[in-house]
């Protein structure tokens, strides 16, 4: 797409595709960063430098931040598959309750779009070191009452990681991409469990302790335990619109098969902190851009796109096969094209613009370009930039418009394109964009300016 030959101009008086008002500003708690961003956010929480470190080797650009409480992060990006991440990572110390002041303060600064807690964990059954466990349960295995004669009754106590994450989880898992983004990848390779843990405060050293019975005996599903991920998953709960997963490495066996002289502890933890890592930014280059919820909608209507419509944008037209994928999807081949802004006025030359950038060129713009140029793939990435910024979009195929029934033709179009939300709702946001593909086929100026009032 590189090579094609696309044209942009600026109309003066009215736009004809793509129009892209301000983004409704209201009283907001949020501290740290606008929610006009300009990319999806993440954020990595973790408890251990070592941790820390594993997490910080994935990012580019780095740089210092501070929230007002006076947490001090690091923030910088992540690219993959054509997708820029903004991604905060901070080191929050060990323990339930220290993890949940520090992902609601995380929250509160970097209003993220994924949460992830990396680190560590302890083995309990079925895993060897280095493997990975992803959370799809985490159990406060510490919550209950004392009964009288001193016996502790537990009262089961679970958060769960995002589903939709864990579904991601669960194909990275199969694929074994994920091994890549290794320096080196181990022989035998580790092996990926989405399976239940365990979570409290107290560091298990043998099977012979009471807690560690308590554990096999109440908690007989959870394959490791560790002591941050239910404060974590809890604080998340209260941000539905944000997703959230934990995902640990396997350092030691509470089953006592550690060998110190074989493989010392930190080498250890620093095998399982990569391992851990990795998998997180597996997942976070797999994720569907164009699934990141609209968090500056109300939480209530937040709207998702249809299952429909997603095939739609993730369809290339062309059948691909490729042995390592079982599925090929536009997002996995676009390219931005380069585009020629051109100007009015004779007198001022052309110039081209990385397509990439067109969201920085003015609020309407119209795209001209050949046949089978690439206008349809490219308005396909433009709806998927603007969920990613924030706005709503609507993809409007240009040769269906009729004039006599546009108001139900838009109300037809909404309820196809999302879910949860009507038309009516839809139309009373004020952080509207809307795309117009295939404009040269009996689109009258009239219809173009109806829309973008």
């Amino acid at each position: 797409m590189t090579d094609e030959k696309l044209f942009l101009s600026q109309p003066k008086k009215f736009s004809l595709t793509l129009g892209k008002p301000r983004l409704n500003r209201q009283n907001s708690e949020y501290s740290g960063y606008s929610k006009d961003k300009l990319m999806p956010r993440a954020v990595v929480l973790t408890a251990l430098d070592v941790e820390f470190q594993a997490v910080r080797s994935h990012l580019k650009g780095l740089q210092d931040d501070r929230s007002p409480q006076g947490t001090a992060y690091e923030r910088g990006k992540f690219v993959a598959n054509g997708q820029e991440w903004e991604v905060g990572i901070v080191e929050v110390g060990a323990g339930n309750v220290g993890a949940a002041v520090e992902t609601e303060r995380a929250i509160k600064h970097f209003q993220p779009d994924i949460l992830f807690f990396v680190g560590i964990a302890g083995g309990i059954k079925d895993v060897a070191i280095g493997d990975v466990v992803v959370a799809m349960d985490v159990y406060g295995y510490e919550s209950g009452k004392v009964e009288p004669r001193e016996q502790f009754s537990t009262r089961p106590v679970a958060e769960k990681s995002n589903p939709k994450l864990v579904e991601d989880a669960r194909s990275i898992k199969r694929k074994g991409e994920w091994l890549q983004r290794l320096s080196n990848i181990p022989d035998p390779q580790p092996r990926v469990y989405v399976k239940p843990i365990a979570s409290g405060e107290k560091v298990h050293a043998t099977r012979e302790s009471k807690d560690f019975k308590l554990l096999r005996e109440r908690y007989n599903d959870a394959i490791a335990v560790e002591m941050e991920g239910f404060g974590f998953l809890k604080a998340a709960s209260d941000y539905p619109e944000i997703k959230a997963i934990v995902i640990r490495g396997i350092s030691d066996l509470i089953e006592g098969k550690n060998d110190d002289a074989i493989e010392p502890e930190q080498v250890r933890q620093e095998k399982a902190s990569h391992h851990a890592s990795a998998f997180a930014f597996e997942i976070l280059a797999n994720y569907n851009n164009y699934q990141i919820s609209n968090s500056s909608i109300n939480p209530s209507l937040n709207p998702q796109l249809s299952n429909d419509f997603q095939e739609f944008l993730e369809n290339t037209g062309i059948k691909f096969a490729h042995r390592n994928r079982e599925h090929i999807s536009l997002n996995d081949l676009f390219v931005y094209p380069d585009l020629i802004i051109k100007k009015e006025s004779l007198e001022k030359p052309p110039f081209n613009i990385p397509g990439e950038k067109l969201w920085k060129h003015g609020n309407r713009l119209l795209i001209l370009g050949d046949e089978q140029s690439g206008k349809t793939s490219l308005a396909k990435r433009l709806f998927i930039d603007a969920i990613s910024s924030k706005y709503l979009p609507l993809l409007i195929e240009g040769g269906s418009i009729k004039f006599s029934s546009l108001e139900e033709q838009i109300a037809k179009l909404v309820e196809t394109t999302y879910s949860f939300i009507t038309a009516k709702e839809f139309l009373q946001r004020d952080n509207l964009v809307c795309i117009i593909d295939d404009i040269s086929k009996n689109v009258r100026i009239q219809v173009c300016v109806w829309l973008i009032n």
